[in-house]
């Protein structure tokens, strides 16, 4: 018996470029940053209790402000209406439908207004929405009427992809044959930032705080926060060819596995990365050469990157050409939770315009290997990405996404 095809139908973004998705493109493409000083206050409702000495804040904000304090689930639930719309998919159609929304964690404006009272919140919010990672599956669920499930994944900065990867297994596995997929971050508080700031992993932003994160980069040292969310309908294909929906790209495969290394390490040699990979790339038959370029998690970490260039070193060290590589959190900060589902819908967004995006602040290679970088747009004939996140905890996730339809030789 064949494996269940899996249709990417629709994507929707909200980003520090826009709330949409085409605002969100044209900012990647651009090669700029949209990181810069917070100096109106970070967003939210405030911040409780008050971090004292705490640098001048700088981040990838999302231009917007939604009614009622709350950005991690308004966030969602407009990157879902701009996906369910771009599939050509109503809530009837959706009744069966399953809803896959990770966050990393919860939403932090709402928990600052309980703190300073319980009536504070808006009168359709509960303590449990606030308290809850679930929250944002809840409502995008409930927006269109999905009924097979609303499940929220945790997993860190590989929250996103993971996700993704959970709702493909929905519908091999005959569950359902439509779900709405991806994650959401709203973590530019004050908190939050003193806490990556002692661990180490937050840039130094000196009087740039766009240049302030470099994957990749010789000079890295850490990365920006950003907020955002994007959404996915993944569907059978046989479902989505029946009603003639738009088949953006192929969702060939996807797979998750744990790194032992600690809590907020990574193994410096990338072995369970490229285990997982290489492991992914067998299932399906997939030869490395047959990978047209990756979407690199890259944190601009000294050790994030150095594990990662080295996973894929190891396996595509061998090919006879560089394996063109891109990464965009220099564009818009590390989305944390948000992180894998923003870039792999940028990588969607790749294949279909056949384009790859550039690496922002990427200006002194560093010894990357096969890895080919470049802080311009590039067009190149691109049939796959594979995908790769990583996050706190040891989460390790990789995914392979396909072109849609035959190139020309």
């Amino acid at each position: 018996m064949s494996r269940v095809r899996v249709a990417i139908t629709g994507v929707g973004m909200v980003t520090p470029f826009g709330t949409n998705r085409t605002e969100s493109w044209q900012g990647l493409v651009s090669g700029k940053s949209a990181v810069r000083w917070i100096d109106e206050g970070l967003p939210g409702a405030g911040n409780l209790p008050p971090v004292k000495n705490l640098p001048r804040p700088f981040g990838g904000v999302v231009p917007w402000q939604p009614e009622g304090g709350g950005r991690l689930i308004p966030f969602a639930r407009r990157a879902a209406a701009e996906a369910v719309s771009q599939a050509r998919l109503d809530r009837n159609q959706l009744r069966s439908a399953a809803c896959v929304i990770g966050a990393s964690k919860i939403e932090m404006a709402h928990y600052d207004l309980l703190c300073k009272s319980p009536d504070a919140l808006a009168a359709e919010m509960t303590p449990w929405d606030v308290l809850s990672t679930a929250a944002p599956a809840q409502f995008v669920a409930a927006d269109f009427n999905c009924r097979a499930g609303a499940i929220s994944p945790v997993a860190a900065c590989a929250t996103g992809l993971i996700s993704l990867i959970q709702a493909a297994m929905l519908i091999r596995s005959g569950h359902c044959e439509v779900v709405l997929a991806g994650s959401t971050d709203a973590g530019l508080h004050a908190g939050l930032l003193a806490s990556y700031r002692r661990l180490g992993v937050l840039a130094k932003p000196g009087n740039d705080p766009a240049g302030a994160c470099r994957p990749f980069d010789r000079t890295r040292a850490g990365f920006a926060v950003g907020e955002g969310a994007a959404v996915l309908v993944l569907e059978s294909w046989e479902h989505a060819v029946a009603r003639g929906g738009p088949i953006l790209a192929e969702w060939v495969d996807g797979r998750f596995a744990s790194d032992p290394s600690g809590l907020t390490l990574v193994d410096e040699a990338g072995e369970p990365l490229s285990h997982l990979i290489a492991a992914l790339l067998a299932a399906n038959e997939i030869q490395p050469k047959e990978i047209s370029a990756v979407s690199v998690h890259g944190t601009a970490t000294r050790l994030n990157d150095q594990a990662e260039a080295a996973a894929l070193n190891r396996i595509f060290g061998s090919l006879q050409r560089p394996l063109p590589a891109f990464g965009i959190k220099g564009a818009i900060g590390h989305l944390m939770g948000g992180a894998g589902a923003v870039e792999t819908a940028a990588s969607v967004l790749s294949l279909v315009e056949q384009t790859l995006l550039p690496t922002c602040n990427h200006s002194l290679p560093d010894e990357t290997g096969c890895l080919e970088f470049d802080s311009r747009i590039r067009e190149r004939r691109l049939q796959s990405i594979l995908k790769v996140s990583l996050g706190f905890g040891g989460h390790v996730a990789a995914a392979v996404l396909r072109q849609s339809r035959k190139l020309p030789d």
